[in-house]
């Protein structure tokens, strides 16, 4: 199996995240019935993923070994009004696929989304 690198995305990945944010959802809603996606799901969701990419306040990184295989998304946003801190670091979304085992991926990815979150003074 090779070894992993975790990159931050770039605009190239944003086919194949789609393909693993939606293989994600699928199983998601199947699991709770009061969610369904929207017609034009993987449209909105790649839209957004293509925002994130220039966003000073979000990051998005990628684990690849043969392929990409996951990806990562963090945030910075408000915290709650009258409590310090006055913003806060959030891991908005996480996805491996689910047809092989990558093992460390999901641990990689979130020590990097934590790395950029304390670059950015969370």
């Amino acid at each position: 199996m090779p070894a992993l690198t975790i990159r931050a995305a770039a605009p190239a990945d944003l086919p194949r995240l789609t393909d693993l944010w939606y293989e994600k959802m699928v199983l998601v809603q199947q699991a709770d019935s009061r969610l369904r996606l929207a017609p034009d799901a993987r449209a909105r969701w790649l839209a957004a993923a293509g925002s994130w990419l220039d966003e000073d306040r979000a990051s998005l990184y990628v684990a690849e070994g043969e392929s990409v295989v996951g990806y990562i998304v963090a945030r910075v946003q408000p915290g709650s009004p009258g409590v310090l801190p006055d913003q806060v670091g959030v891991i908005a979304e996480l996805a491996l696929d689910a047809h092989g085992y990558y093992p460390g991926a999901g641990r990689q990815l979130v020590s990097a989304a934590c790395a950029w979150l304390r670059s950015q003074g969370i």
